[in-house]
């Protein structure tokens, strides 16, 4: 006979007598109630809580099975020492598409690290690769440089705001939508030029700011392989955006780490693993892209995994 799977609520949460919202509310539990679940129906689990029988909807739950390791990846000493390459290579067929194909090369590479932190964070390996071909070229340097992206707006809410004048110099955005229409000189004499495309550009554009203040600067690119911004270095177990910066250059195993660091968090729960866990790649999505285009992006996870169980 199976073990009874057990778990605690994540918040306050209705208890009803049906699976669903026009069901009648049993009682309403606190949050971190212990909870055994008797059955599955749909987005819903049947509990024992309290002395009490009902339903409550699985986002509300977290198992004790879906927990995982507190503390980002990037500060365990023994992970630094985890294989980087896979023991076993996935070949792709000879006429493969091109997406099938970024998946082996993806796993080629970095199989082995994805591997351990596919069983620390309880889910498939094919689950890491999938999130990697999602959310990045799969490359987190071109040319032996780290590749980034400065962030006109970002630069302007870090350091730009306290130095109107100097900022207006040599870089601009569109006010209303701040992520567009960026464009940098480098001295007040040059033409005005699109950067964003050109490795180059962006990181003369990096280098002029940085002249002004390196952390800031810093701050204001989003760095390597996941694309994390350097202002979000707290997300991810590092002090500054300049320590982000430094461990990120070094290489690309950093990169994967932040990625999934950004993922899990510090805690035991998060629920951006908890959808990867379930495979509810739109889930994940939203909540790591924003609910604008999650279809789009859960069904880009979805083809990926897909693929990488088809590789041999």
């Amino acid at each position: 006979m199976p073990s009874p799977r057990t778990g605690t609520t994540s918040s306050a949460v209705n208890l009803r007598k049906g699976p669903g919202t026009n069901f009648d509310v049993v009682s309403l539990l606190p949050n971190r109630t212990s909870v055994e679940v008797l059955a599955e129906s749909g987005l819903w689990y049947q509990i024992s809580a309290n002395n009490q029988k009902g339903y409550v909807h699985r986002d509300f739950v977290v198992l004790n099975a879906q927990k995982i390791s507190s503390g980002f990846f990037i500060q365990q000493p023994a992970v630094k020492k985890w294989p980087l390459a896979p023991t076993k290579l996935k070949v792709p067929p000879a006429d493969a598409d091109p997406k099938t194909k970024q998946v082996a090369r993806i796993w080629n590479k970095y199989g082995g690290l994805l591997q351990r932190l596919s069983q620390s964070l309880r889910f498939e390996p094919g689950v890491a690769v999938a999130v990697i071909a999602t959310e990045s070229s799969g490359n987190g340097f071109l040319n032996g440089r780290m590749i980034i992206r400065f962030e006109n707006h970002y630069f302007w809410r870090l350091w730009g705001k306290d130095n109107p004048d100097k900022f207006r110099r040599h870089f601009t955005f569109n006010q209303e939508k701040p992520w567009t229409e960026h464009q940098f000189r480098p001295d007040p004499n040059s033409p005005w030029q699109n950067f964003h495309g050109s490795q180059d550009a962006e990181w003369n554009a990096l280098k002029k700011a940085s002249s002004f203040q390196d952390e800031a600067a810093k701050g204001s690119i989003s760095m390597g392989l996941p694309q994390i911004m350097g202002a979000n270095h707290n997300l991810i177990g590092y002090e500054s955006a300049g320590q982000m910066f430094a461990a990120f250059s070094k290489d690309e195993r950093n990169q994967v780490l932040g990625l999934f660091d950004f993922i899990q968090g510090p805690e035991t729960i998060s629920r951006k693993v908890i959808a990867l866990q379930q495979q509810d790649f739109v889930t994940f999505a939203e909540q790591y892209n924003g609910p604008g285009q999650a279809a789009q992006y859960g069904g880009m996870l979805r083809l990926y995994y897909e693929l990488f169980q088809m590789l041999h």
